[in-house]
């Protein structure tokens, strides 16, 4: 165990530190220039008008080291003064952003470079975060030696390491997705009320990271339905899983209340009403203005219109260069393509090796059998390996709701995958090892 330990940390170690010497001299990337700034903003000034597009938490940690400098914030920015109305519709909400992000970090006196390496140092612990939580979920499940290869894999990734480095919001869902479920495993074999209020505080997290963790709620509902079928108690599992989401919906309005006790209320209603004047479905455009309209509710107003946001942005799309076409529609080809050019050659063969080893497994119990694979041993397999399936529904919604989308900006979009990939991966090479 010590061994192991000391394995553990070396690792972690030289994940952070791989992390931070390549960040060192880094100038801010784009998205950079307008989350660390907003970020900034908020802890600040308490007044998220800035990028509601993505929700605060991530930002607000990057921003926080920065309250020990002394900057001066740019209050005479046209990015921070601009009001978005009929009159502003040349300058949209991105824009403003932008224009804030560049006063910020190189027209106000601030030394952008230090601004950007304290930003990253909390990006840098999520990651490190995370690569802890992929070790010990996977020794817990299967071994010291699965631990100990799934965190290799997570801790030398080319595409980990690229963003854990960045102002960004990817890797803090990777981890969003991955302890979320592992405290939704842990809730369904102990269900106590510690368990359910864990379950319930770390999901609420994990949506204040980045919206597409509100597949979330379909994807964790549907692996809840199915523990049901499998070992019944329906009423305290389905009635738990309500009152986890009313728990994560409390802390999501908790800190968005933060960030809006500053804003003043009328502009809030005013940039509602603009920057989801060209949503498609107006119903959901009036809901979430009266709701940001509304005293008591105008917190999880602004978390709605940054979800409403992401859903519009992709449905859009981006216009992006992809195997020599230029468009705004998406390839359903990319993110497959993307993930086995950014990915490693070791990782792939690896990958293909561990489905391989399923495949004979799967081959040699059906011969055993002499028999197909009738209902009743499909739900002995099922629950048998309840944990495993998990993750592969986790990976197979993800990159199917990714390949349907048309923003095709980048392998960061499918990162929260990865770490169960991982562990999936190091699942299969640990037993292969054992079994000599």
């Amino acid at each position: 165990m010590k061994k192991t330990n000391i394995l553990v940390g070396a690792l972690l170690t030289i994940f952070g530190l791989l992390a931070v010497t390549s960040m060192w001299n880094d100038s801010a990337n784009y998205d950079e220039r307008i989350h660390l700034p907003a970020g900034y903003a908020y802890v600040s000034q308490g007044d998220m008008r800035l990028n509601p597009e993505h929700p605060p938490l991530v930002k607000d940690l990057a921003g926080l080291p920065l309250l020990l400098m002394k900057i001066n914030f740019s209050f005479q920015s046209w990015g921070w003064n601009t009001a978005l109305t009929a009159d502003s519709s040349r300058t949209p909400v991105w824009q403003t952003d932008v224009g804030f992000g560049n006063d910020l970090l190189y027209y106000s006196g601030n030394d952008a470079q230090n601004m950007m390496r304290y930003g990253k140092i909390p990006m840098i612990l999520i990651g490190i975060l995370l690569g802890f939580y992929i070790f010990k979920f996977a020794k817990e499940l299967w071994g010291n030696l699965a631990g100990i290869i799934a965190l290799s894999f997570y801790s030398f990734s080319p595409t980990v390491l690229a963003h854990t480095r960045f102002v960004t919001t990817d890797v803090a869902a990777g981890a969003a997705f991955f302890i979320g479920f592992y405290y939704l495993y842990r809730w369904l074999k102990i269900p106590s009320r510690k368990n359910l209020l864990i379950f319930g505080i770390v999901l609420g997290i994990g949506f204040l990271t980045k919206f597409s963790t509100f597949l979330l709620v379909p994807i964790f509902g549907f692996i809840i339905l199915v523990w049901v079928l499998l070992n019944g108690q329906w009423k305290k599992y389905i009635g738990g899983f309500i009152l986890a989401l009313i728990i994560a919906y409390l802390a999501v309005g908790a800190i968005y209340a933060f960030h809006v006790w500053d804003y003043p209320a009328q502009k809030q209603i005013v940039d509602t009403e603009f920057i989801l004047s060209t949503f498609g479905f107006k119903p959901l455009v009036n809901l979430s203005v009266w709701v940001s309209s509304q005293p008591y509710l105008r917190a999880w107003g602004h978390y709605f219109l940054g979800l409403l946001m992401v859903i519009q942005r992709s449905g859009g799309g981006n216009t992006t260069y992809f195997l020599g076409d230029i468009s705004a529609d998406g390839s359903r080809w990319y993110f497959p393509t993307v993930y086995l050019l950014k990915e490693a050659l070791p990782y792939i063969l690896l990958i293909v090796f561990a489905v391989f080893l399923v495949f004979k497994k799967c081959v040699r119990h059906c011969r055993e059998r002499n028999v197909k694979l009738w209902f009743s041993d499909f739900l002995r397999l099922l629950e048998d390996n309840f944990v495993e399936a998990g993750m592969l529904f986790v990976v197979g919604v993800y990159w199917v709701f990714s390949i349907k989308s048309n923003l095709n900006i980048g392998v960061r979009h499918i990162l929260p995958t990865l770490p169960f990939i991982y562990a999936l991966t190091a699942r299969q090479i640990g037993f292969w090892i054992q079994s000599f």
